[in-house]
């Protein structure tokens, strides 16, 4: 029954389920676009111009009057970019706040493209503070795009720090796009480095041509009536430089190689929606019956299992406070690495080994690195 379903709070740490309670109209539209995309190029695009478009138009004037097509526009995005999280089983890894600046911090030296697992179709991962204060991203939604007669591409999409909070978004100029950067996976040999730099600066370059044309736009609007034209405020979405968005890729693509060579730094917990009685029920209860029921209430509610990511990591190294506010001053980092490494009869074989960053300090000395294998 719906009254037995949980009620989504926009103050859930994680985007996709603040995205969920703000929206109305996410899971009805997100699930009908699941449907629409198993069909034909041409049958997807119908249903964004003929079916999807003027539903959110529909949707968001129930809402309130938009100032300008900006909310209208990004929610036509989001709902594909949230459909593909529903369809890939509402996936969400919460990485530990000592390996994402970890892996901030480390290279993939020249791993190909067909290196990065792909773990689900589609699923979320969470970076945390930390990233937001070092690259303004709070964390990204990862897809695998491969429809027939188009080029397979990985795409991600970056979220902001309390992005999708805000219950009355529509009322925004611009509403709350987000970033997104496909990355052509077609030819699997390619270096991940270069297929990165080839990505970002092809976003780049798409969005100096978009805000061309929006200044052009709004100086022929300022000539033909004499008033200075409403700017539709996409700055902050476009005027992202590629070393910005090289980190921020290579931050989710070096996630998801830990994520192939760590299955046992892998944890699951209700998330931060769940009642804490009931989940202190589902882990402490005495009886397994007791535990059974209470995993068996939060999952009909509707609740999710957060996948915590990097504990065992970050209890194995000494990061202190360098670690913790991620300010390099006397103590600074060594790069990690991602590589293939050789091993096996005659080193035939390749595994994918990762190489944490070493905290150097020139009074206290280096200590030891841990070497993480496929």
């Amino acid at each position: 029954m719906a009254s037995q379903r949980v009620s989504p709070t926009k103050h859930s740490m994680y985007a996709p389920l603040r995205y969920e309670a703000t929206r109305p109209f996410a899971v009805r539209l997100g699930t009908q676009y699941i449907a629409r995309s198993k069909g034909t190029s041409q049958q997807r695009r119908h249903f964004l111009t003929e079916e999807l478009a003027p539903a959110i138009h529909k949707a968001l004037d129930r809402m309130g009057p938009q100032p300008g097509p900006g909310p209208a526009e990004a929610e036509i995005t989001n709902v594909q970019v949230f459909s593909g999280f529903l369809d890939g089983g509402r996936i969400i890894y919460d990485f530990h706040k000592g390996l994402t600046v970890a892996l901030m911090h480390t290279d993939v030296d020249s791993l190909p493209i067909s290196a990065i697992p792909k773990i689900s179709s589609s699923l979320y991962l969470h970076f945390g503070h930390q990233v937001v204060e070092a690259l303004g991203f709070e964390g990204a939604f990862v897809s695998w795009k491969i429809f027939p007669g188009e080029t397979p591409r990985l795409n991600v999409r970056f979220t902001t720090h309390s992005q999708f909070s805000n219950l009355f978004f529509w009322a925004s100029e611009k509403g709350e796009p987000m970033m997104g950067v496909p990355i052509d996976v077609s030819d699997p040999s390619q270096g991940i480095a270069a297929a990165i730099q080839a990505s970002s600066e092809a976003i780049v370059a798409s969005n100096a041509v978009m805000l061309e044309r929006i200044r052009q736009q709004e100086a022929d609007i300022a000539l033909r009536f004499g008033l200075p034209a409403t700017s539709l405020n996409l700055g902050s979405t476009l005027m992202m430089d590629s070393a910005q968005l090289n980190k921020g890729i290579a931050l989710a693509v070096n996630c998801l190689l830990f994520l192939s060579i760590a299955e046992h730094d892998v944890v699951e917990r209700w998330d931060d929606r769940a009642p804490s009685d009931l989940v202190h029920q589902a882990e402490h209860a005495d009886k397994p019956g007791a535990r059974k029921t209470a995993e068996r209430t939060l999952s009909n509610r509707d609740y999710l299992k957060v996948r915590l990511v990097g504990h065992k990591f970050a209890a194995s190294v000494d990061y202190g406070d360098h670690h913790e506010t991620g300010r390099t001053m006397v103590t600074h980092y060594r790069r990690g690495h991602f590589r293939n490494q050789p091993y096996g009869p005659e080193r035939a074989m390749r595994k994918i080994v990762f190489i944490p960053p070493v905290v150097v300090n020139a009074g206290l000395g280096e200590p030891p690195g841990r070497i993480y294998e496929a």
